[in-house]
Order: structure tokens, then C-alpha cells, then sequence
């Protein structure tokens, strides 16, 4: 008996998890950054937020969904463009732990809400840290040109 050698299968164009980080990021972040454009334009109120903190939330909106394209795109540029989406995230996260900030006013209430804040805003960091980390393999092993 004769076996044929069977072709290789075709690699994938762009691998499935960055079709999820970029379907997850045009989707949820596209909503947040209508959800933030509307509180700027004064259309929405979710609390009092400073001009030059709601200007901060739009860009780092944009730039995250910004990098999630160029990840899509497989381009280079992607890596250094979450990074500092990372960066500026996790600094975001840090201002809000601070005393009198967003996340610790909610936790001094108590209740479900300190539940949520204690759980939630690690697992966020954890899940865009390990979002990092995908985008740095690809950029290590060349996918992202």
C-alpha cells in the first residue's frame, strides 16, 4: 500500500485569539468610549468626573482600540501600543485604589459593591496582563510584522 503525503494544513491568516482581542476591544471598548464621549458631551451622568480625567478615559479608549486593530493588522507596532495601553490602565486602576478615589469610595460603602471592586478590578488586571503577555510572544516569534 501506498500512502500519499498529505499536505500541511494552511497555517492561519491571523490566529483566533487575536480575532477575540480584537472583537472584544471594538466591542466593549467601542461602547465605553461612546459611554465616555457622552458623559464629556454631558449627554450622560454616571458621577462627577474632571474634565482632564474624562479627556484621559477618551484617550486611553481610543488608544486601546488602537492597538487592538494594529494586533488585527499583525503589525509591529502593536506591541509597544499595548504596553502603553497596559501601562496607562494599570496606573488608571491605582489612582482609583488611592484614598478617596473611585474604586475606594465603593469598597467603604461596603456591601456587594466592595465585593465586586475587590474581586473585579484584579481579575481586569489580570486578564489585560495576560493579554500582554499574548501580544509579546507574538511579537517575539515574528507573527506581528
Amino acid at each position: 500500500m501506498t500512502e500519499t503525503a498529505t499536505p500541511p494544513p494552511v497555517p492561519l491568516r491571523r490566529p483566533r485569539l487575536v480575532w477575540v482581542i480584537f472583537l472584544s476591544y471594538a466591542i466593549i471598548g467601542g461602547f465605553g468610549l461612546i459611554v465616555r464621549l457622552e458623559m464629556f458631551l454631558g449627554l450622560a451622568k454616571f458621577g462627577t468626573m474632571s474634565t482632564g480625567a474624562q479627556l484621559f478615559g477618551i484617550g486611553v479608549g481610543a488608544l486601546a482600540i488602537v492597538a487592538a486593530t494594529s494586533l488585527w493588522l499583525l503589525r509591529r507596532v502593536a506591541f509597544p501600543l499595548f504596553s502603553l495601553t497596559f501601562l496607562l490602565s494599570l496606573g488608571t486602576v491605582a489612582w482609583r485604589w488611592l484614598p478617596g478615589g473611585k474604586y475606594s469610595n465603593m469598597v467603604a460603602k461596603g456591601g456587594i459593591m466592595a465585593g465586586l471592586m475587590v474581586f473585579s478590578a484584579p481579575f481586569g488586571v489580570l486578564l489585560a496582563l495576560g493579554m500582554w503577555w499574548y501580544v509579546f510572544q507574538l511579537w517575539r516569534r515574528g507573527v506581528l510584522r
